[in-house]
């Protein structure tokens, strides 16, 4: 009976280094992307005056207001009385835009990858950030050249080489986004 030459190999340490050069790594290859979480918080309209009671705009201009108007709705918040606030936050992400070089996982059920993006991130700086997630826009650098924004396509999913020091995600371009 043979004896396993690799026996040992792994050890602790070992593994501390792995998770420290790819944590390295993913930092290091990590873009600024803007997260979007939608409308979670709603202002008062500073272009019309509120009705408490009917709990909506009275549809009365409010002096010094943005956009003054004579008649009908409020052009700002259409007769609402309140303007939704989209909340976002940037986080750093390792985008993979070629599917040949997606992490197997999550994308296992793939089958057209057209429009489909891949992060990879350090669980502990993005994961609370990634649940949250409605949509985003990756590199926020180019902005001012092309900002396509992509949905969640899958939940972020942890992992890694013996702990979940890692999270993938997928997205999804979003037409005439």
């Amino acid at each position: 009976m043979s004896t396993n030459p690799f026996n040992g190999l792994i050890t602790d340490g070992f593994k501390n280094l792995h998770v420290n050069m790819i944590t390295e790594v993913i930092r290091g290859c990590s873009v600024t992307c803007r997260v979007y979480f939608g409308i979670t918080k709603y202002d008062d309209c500073a272009n019309c005056v509120f009705d408490p009671i009917g709990n909506k705009s009275a549809n009365r201009y409010q002096t010094g207001g943005p956009a003054p108007f004579a008649m009908g709705q409020c052009p700002m918040c259409g007769g609402a009385g309140k303007i939704g606030n989209e909340q976002t936050e940037d986080i750093s992400l390792a985008p993979i835009y070629d599917y040949k070089s997606w992490i197997p996982g999550i994308t296992s059920n793939v089958h057209s990858p057209d429009g489909l993006v891949q992060t990879v991130s350090v669980l502990e700086d993005t994961f609370s950030t990634l649940r949250r997630a409605k949509e985003i826009v990756f590199d926020t650098s180019i902005d001012s050249i092309v900002r396509p924004r992509f949905e969640i396509y899958s939940e972020p999913e942890p992992c890694g080489m013996g702990s979940s020091t890692f999270c993938l995600t997928m997205w999804k371009r979003i037409e005439n986004g």
